[in-house]
């Protein structure tokens, strides 16, 4: 569980880790007093707007997802977090396989704070994020990858 936790919220994590070091750093080498002061407020205010932030505003919902992957076409599904560091790295990946799948496959991206994503996990058991889950056109689960962007080779051969 602790896991699973660090690695969907681990930006949040290395923001917590690394401002507090920072203004130890300034602290005791410069004596900066206000450094801690403004490393609390800024603490006080990314965890905040962390809270804040919600799924993305094209969120897919339970039965648009079950129709999605009945519907005779191959899903991908991508289960991801807006705070996971390897989410935030591999999204222009990410961006960049949807738009050349277009036409091969439907792409559906999830939230991990969004109810479908709870709905996944419970259906598909995911762990870790980004996972990466092709069913076929019947609706099956033919593959699944956790942590490395697939391949486009890949995946058009395991859709076929």
């Amino acid at each position: 569980m602790l896991f699973k936790l660090i690695n969907q919220y681990s930006l949040i994590l290395v923001v917590l880790a690394i401002v507090p070091l920072v203004a130890y750093i300034m602290w005791s080498l410069y004596s900066i007093k206000w450094a801690v002061i403004v490393t609390i407020l800024f603490l006080l205010l990314s965890t905040g707007l962390f809270y804040v932030v919600r799924s993305s505003p094209d969120e897919v919902h339970i039965r648009d997802f079950q129709n999605s992957i009945t519907s005779g076409q191959p899903v991908l599904l991508v289960i991801e977090s807006d705070f996971c560091v390897a989410c935030l790295s591999a999204q222009s990946s990410i961006d960049e396989l949807a738009h050349k799948l277009r036409g091969h496959f439907r792409v559906l991206r999830v939230n991990t704070r969004s109810d479908l994503a709870k709905y996944l996990r419970n259906e598909y058991s995911w762990q870790f994020v980004p996972t990466f889950i092709l069913f076929n056109k019947h609706g099956n689960e033919i593959w699944r990858q956790t942590g490395k962007v697939p391949s486009i080779d890949t995946l058009l051969q395991m859709g076929k």
